[in-house]
């Protein structure tokens, strides 16, 4: 703090230049103080959610790595059934014959169709 007799001995532009440095100060300051509200807000929240969830937050803290959840070969072995069985019926599906109307609107919906009805052909 200055002493009243070294405030005499400042001139006017001494004055506005320390209330000049002063001002962004009081800003950071106030910028600060709220930093740490919300930071307070952040943790109480943490709390809330920790008491809701039974202190069992599916995130790992922070630091400590998770670990990869390993599958047995047999469980592989049955999504890679199933991810075969579901692209068989695809397949299936088209494969099977259509109707000269399903045809129809397939044809409509290729690019080459699009491109000869504006060239000007038609079927």
């Amino acid at each position: 703090m200055i002493s009243t007799r070294q405030l005499r001995r400042l001139s006017l532009a001494d004055l506005k230049y320390a209330i000049a440095l002063k001002r962004p100060l009081e800003k950071v300051e106030r910028l600060e103080r709220q930093r740490e509200k919300h930071l307070m807000a952040a943790k109480r929240l943490q709390r809330r959610i920790d008491r809701l969830t039974n202190g069992t937050s599916r995130a790992a803290p922070e630091g400590v790595k998770r670990r990869r959840r390993r599958m047995s070969a047999e469980t592989r072995r049955k999504m890679s059934e199933a991810a075969k069985a579901r692209w068989a019926k695809v397949r299936k599906a088209e494969k099977r014959i259509h109707t000269p109307t399903e045809c129809l609107s397939r044809c409509r919906r290729t690019r080459a169709f699009n491109t000869d009805m504006a060239n000007g052909f038609s079927m």
